[in-house]
């Protein structure tokens, strides 16, 4: 089907290798939630999450974040400097929602904070993602981690281990990602409350980074930031969410054509309005 080694195929894109230090990120139509439980597709969701994501992209880049973009090839398809992921995920959140409060049971949903919040995650499918806590032990002058269940209250304990090999790995980057991160969302935030949809700002909820290493050892934003990787929501309240999260929250595992129709509406009217992050 590709005229290009495919280096790697996960729920929603297709990685490519041009066989010269670059890599082609060919989004598909599908959407997922659960961490893949629930899949369905809608015609020109491929198209919308490249185009947020290069609008994204080239943002950062102009406000001086490093990352893998290197420029939009075609309407689902844009090439980036290949990187070996960090298998982390990076959560900042401004809004408490989602999965926060299955952690936070006492907090209230919707609290916006006046500082945003980091998390660091596993990139694990199969253990729902734990929730890693590094701690430094001064007397071993060695990192430990702390992983918990994403789903559950954090009062319930520790759960299972973090690899050793991963934590010798990556997690010495932690306060690099942690940095990159807050100032990724920082500035999405900042772009995303100056742009409208139906007349009402765009108010930054939560979202998820990731990162990969390049050639030369320089720690690159990477993967996608798209519809499906942040909360947003127009006049800042609940019901006027306009991310993937309208998906997540429909019965069933399959769309119905009015269900398809108005999720296909929300990712393009995002992809619309964030062409105004090119004159910011």
């Amino acid at each position: 089907m590709y005229d290009r080694p495919v280096l790697n195929e996960g729920k929603t894109k297709i990685i490519l290798d041009n066989g010269d230090g670059t890599v082609d990120v060919v989004n598909k139509d599908a959407i997922t939630a659960g961490d893949g439980a629930k899949r369905d597709s809608f015609e020109g969701k491929g198209a919308a999450s490249t185009r947020i994501t290069c609008n994204v992209f080239k943002l950062l880049e102009r406000r001086g974040v490093p990352t893998h973009f290197i420029e939009q090839v075609d309407d689902r398809t844009f090439r980036a400097k290949k990187v070996e992921m960090i298998p982390l995920e990076c959560v900042c959140r401004r809004i408490l929602f989602g999965s926060w409060l299955k952690r936070h049971p006492d907090d209230v949903e919707a609290t916006v904070l006046a500082d945003m919040t980091f998390e660091l995650f596993e990139k694990n499918d199969d253990d729902n993602d734990p929730l890693l806590v590094p701690r430094y032990v001064q007397a071993d002058g060695l990192w430990e981690i702390d992983r918990y269940r994403a789903d559950q209250p954090l009062s319930v304990g520790t759960w299972g281990e973090y690899p050793d090999e991963l934590m010798r790995s990556w997690i010495t980057r932690q306060h690099k990602l942690e940095y990159l991160t807050r100032q990724t969302f920082e500035i999405i935030e900042d772009a995303l409350s100056e742009i409208e949809i139906d007349g009402q700002r765009l108010v930054f909820v939560d979202g998820k980074a990731e990162f990969g290493v390049s050639s030369i050892g320089q720690t690159l934003l990477a993967d996608v930031i798209d519809n499906d990787s942040w909360r947003v929501w127009k006049g800042g309240k609940k019901s006027g969410q306009v991310d993937k999260q309208a998906y997540r929250d429909l019965d069933g595992q399959v769309m119905s054509p009015e269900e398809r129709t108005s999720i296909k509406a929300l990712f393009e009217q995002v992809a619309v309005a964030t062409d105004a992050f090119g004159d910011m």
